[in-house]
């Protein structure tokens, strides 16, 4: 299995990452980017250098934060034959071996995850227990909504992208998915309210299908908590805490960006340059 392409889905507020975001999967990943852009302005400047930008539209009168989300998941059907990796914008690879020779024996139909418990690892579980029933809710714990790959037909297959957009986030946001199902202390229709609703459905798909022998299952793991094999914006006190030296040997995977970009940006640049400086970054 070899990615074609990196799909992300972000809003105008996070749109600054995205020219990094891009060079980096572009140049150093040889991984073509696309960017789902939400707003209802025009406002801004995008830069299309590195991967292609799409200008999405939200589906009146149904919340804004699940069609950023899933609009990345549904958009991989348009090209069944590509493989696709699923991306989050603010989360930027720190070497390249990960995401091509981890899975270059894979075969093409199957399934893979690329942090597949990186959900568990939050809540101390056993890596096993994604395959709980109903994930959380069931007792175990979900799949994070990135570094899925598969092609774009297997996505279709498993998700059930058939469908229409609009009646997949109706679904989606029909009080079944998001935080407000496991707990009762949400405002309904706030956005929090359907936070990691597009973790669990899909993972309630892939669950499903691999359970069922439907799919082959791959996952891979590494240690998201930070200086271990991620450097993580948990640990952002005005600055990166980090070793340098295993940022240079490529022990760490990727680095999950503190927020907003214009706060970090030159730290970030320092921590590329020294990842990717014997490639010529």
């Amino acid at each position: 299995m070899k990615i074609d392409k990196v799909i992300f889905s972000c809003s105008e507020e996070y749109s600054d990452f995205w020219s990094i975001n891009s060079k980096i999967f572009s140049e150093q990943l040889n991984i073509e980017p696309v960017c789902l852009l939400f707003s209802e302005n025009d406002n801004f400047k995008i830069c299309e250098k590195y991967g292609q930008v799409k200008r999405m539209k939200f589906v009146p009168n149904l919340p804004k934060i699940i069609q950023i989300t899933w609009a990345k998941f549904y958009h991989t059907k348009i090209e069944p034959a590509t493989t696709w990796i699923i991306g989050d914008i603010d989360q930027i690879p720190l070497q390249r071996d990960y995401f091509v020779n981890t899975i270059e024996k894979i075969s093409d139909c199957d399934y893979v995850h690329l942090n597949y418990d990186g959900c568990g690892q939050t809540l101390d579980m056993d890596p096993s227990l994604w395959l709980v029933k109903d994930g959380e809710r069931g007792g175990g714990f979900d799949l994070p909504a990135h570094y899925h790959v598969a092609k774009g037909k297997t996505f279709h297959n498993v998700l059930g992208l058939d469908q229409p957009f609009e009646q997949q986030i109706q679904l989606l946001t029909s009080g079944k998915y998001g935080l407000g199902a496991i707990y009762n202390n949400i405002e309904r229709n706030s956005e929090r309210y359907y936070w990691i609703a597009e973790e669990q459905f899909s993972s309630h798909c892939i669950r499903e299908q691999f359970l069922n022998e439907k799919i082959n299952f791959h996952g891979f793991s590494y240690e998201n908590r930070n200086n271990t094999q991620r450097i993580n914006r948990s640990a952002w006190t005005g600055k990166y805490h980090y070793d340098k030296e295993k940022l240079v040997s490529k022990k760490f995977v990727d680095i999950h960006c503190h927020r907003p970009f214009s706060e970090q940006e030159n730290f970030l640049y320092q921590i590329l340059e020294r990842a990717f400086q014997d490639e010529g970054s």
